[in-house]
């Protein structure tokens, strides 16, 4: 084969190529469930209560210990789903590839690249978006190609709210502030965290710009009117000890078996969830069959994305580029945050 195509029909050097890859910069899941490989294909959660550390009980010398009980502690487990996604050449660069004139090869070189970034990019953005469904709804629904389920984290009950009426800070009765110094304290009571950092869309970031209440307590009793930013707000937000907000409104799309496209977005536009400081779990990035199954990889190498360029023999022929990823996030944390629907 001509050296310019070569490396991108080896397995280890597509991989290779596939792993270096940056992820969209825009993207901010890894903040909260920085990656990790695994050599495992099966998943382990081990989550414990939520709650302050309990008290030592006080002995005089020589009287034994009392005993601690695993309190609320569960482990769930399960298989890392698999995310695929692979292209055939078009018939005109098939041509290129058999004619192998004068700049032909350089094309389908790059026409293959292309693939590769974009294959790689659609596994990323699925990650991302396992990401933000766990820290937006505690629960991520997997479906797909003979697969229907669901992964629940166990976010407690008191730990999550749907607002109504005239509570939704779309309505200009509601007292957003109250709402978020209510949630706080009650995780903090329950579990002994502080919260300090919020992530919601830019539809409820301006409704809570437009709120008369929220403008009352930045500017007084003569601001109802008054325009405010974000920035007035989080620092109004910072001086009462409150989660600071940040919005995230970066949009994938989804392709149906019909081929046509729809525009989703990472994180939903109804929520307001507030965390602690540092990761709240990881992702884990487990090994593809595909790897394990590819004679050119080490084991050491199943883990992780895997990308590949073949040629297929079955009718039609064609030459395909895919990509491949086993991975799920873990939410050991998921007791420490609180997840709000408020519009």
């Amino acid at each position: 084969m001509n050296k310019i195509l070569k490396d991108l029909f080896d397995s280890k050097y597509t991989t290779t190529y596939a792993r270096n890859l940056e992820a969209n910069p825009n993207y901010i899941g890894s903040l909260f469930f920085p990656e990790d490989t695994t050599n495992e294909l099966k998943y382990k959660i081990v989550k414990g209560a939520a709650g302050a550390p309990v008290l030592a009980n006080v002995h005089a010398f020589g009287v034994e210990a009392d005993q601690a009980s695993r309190e609320g502690a569960y482990v769930d487990e399960g298989s890392i789903p698999a995310i695929k996604r692979k292209i055939p050449l078009d018939g005109d660069t098939l041509v290129q590839l058999n004619r192998q004139g004068l700049g032909d090869l350089e094309a389908v070189r790059d026409t293959i690249f292309g693939d590769l970034d974009n294959m790689v990019a659609a596994i990323k953005a699925r990650i991302e978006k396992m990401k933000m469904d766990a820290l937006a709804n505690g629960k991520i629904t997997i479906t797909g190609d003979k697969i229907q389920a669901e992964v629940d984290y166990r976010v407690p009950a008191d730990h999550q709210e749907i607002l109504s009426g005239s509570n939704l800070w779309s309505d200009a009765a509601s007292n957003p502030i109250e709402d978020i110094q209510r949630w706080a304290n009650t995780v903090t009571s329950d579990t002994g965290v502080e919260l300090s950092r919020a992530l919601t869309s830019n539809t409820v970031a301006s409704n809570m710009l437009q709120n008369s209440t929220v403008r009352q307590m930045i500017f007084g009793d003569n601001g109802g009117s008054r325009v405010i930013t974000l920035n007035d707000v989080n620092q109004l937000l910072e001086r009462m000890g409150l989660p600071t907000i940040a919005t995230y409104n970066v949009r994938g799309r989804t392709q149906d078996n019909a081929g046509a496209y729809s525009s989703v977005r990472m994180f939903p536009e109804n929520k307001f969830v507030m965390l602690p400081d540092g990761a709240l779990g990881g992702q884990l990035l487990g090994p593809t069959e595909e790897a394990l199954l590819d004679d050119n990889l080490e084991a050491t190498d199943a883990p992780g994305i895997y990308a590949v360029t073949y040629k297929s023999s079955k009718d039609p022929v064609e030459i395909v580029t895919k990509a491949a990823a086993t991975s799920i996030p873990t939410f050991e944390r998921a007791d420490e945050v609180f997840q709000a629907t408020v519009i």
